[in-house]
């Protein structure tokens, strides 16, 4: 069975976009949530510097065993804090906080 840790923190530079950031996804039970697409989430929302939250730019994507990533604009790291939440039917929801230098 997973352990879904929610609010881990990390340093990423400010306004530069982010690649692939990895999550993990978890079913209700506990175990590793596969096979979910873009389309599956009915949550995928990013807040910065605790603004409104706003809906991803971009796709998120599988990865496997239950890991997925979404890749973030430049505009969705211009701040100095953000958190994304995500969710889709069967699902825990997973959040995240990052934390951006100048």
């Amino acid at each position: 069975t997973w352990k879904v840790r929610s609010g881990r923190a990390a340093w990423n530079a400010k306004n530069a976009g982010i690649s692939k950031n990895l999550f993990f996804m978890a079913l209700t039970n506990g175990t590793a949530a596969t096979g979910l697409t873009d389309g599956s989430f009915d949550v995928k929302k990013i807040t910065c510097d605790g603004g409104a939250f706003a809906t991803f730019t971009n796709a998120i994507t599988e990865v496997g065993s239950g890991w997925y990533y979404v890749q973030w604009t430049a505009g969705e790291t211009n701040c100095d804090q953000a958190a994304a939440v995500f969710h889709a039917t069967g699902t825990t929801t997973q959040e995240i906080k990052l934390n951006f230098n100048p």
